[in-house]
């Protein structure tokens, strides 16, 4: 029986893992709160996989979610920067959405 593999395979039935790099301003961003959000593959050759800037943090919420059904949540790793660390709402909303121990 022969097994077919998914496009983003990497080969010999290996999923591929993710980075996910958070970045976000607070209300008082003249600019307005905003999260932007960069997926890439991991490993010695990584390639953008999706890049987002969301208004909100449902929004945000909502990108998560699919990315974690998409490329399954546990093929996702954050790089957690002490910016990030700091926003402990935002931590949470990472760990629950992700399934991922935050900092």
């Amino acid at each position: 029986m022969e097994r077919r593999r998914h496009p983003r395979d990497h080969g010999a039935g290996t999923p591929p893992t993710f980075d996910l790099f958070v970045d976000f301003a607070g209300p008082d961003d003249p600019r307005g709160p905003w999260f932007e959000v960069v997926l890439w593959t991991e490993g010695s050759d990584p390639r953008l996989v999706e890049s987002q800037r969301l208004g909100n943090a449902g929004e945000l919420r909502v990108w998560l979610k699919a990315i974690a059904v998409e490329h399954g949540a546990r093929n996702i790793s954050v790089r957690w920067t002490e910016k990030l660390k700091q926003n402990r709402p935002l931590c949470h909303l990472l760990g629950v959405c992700l399934g991922v121990v935050v900092p």
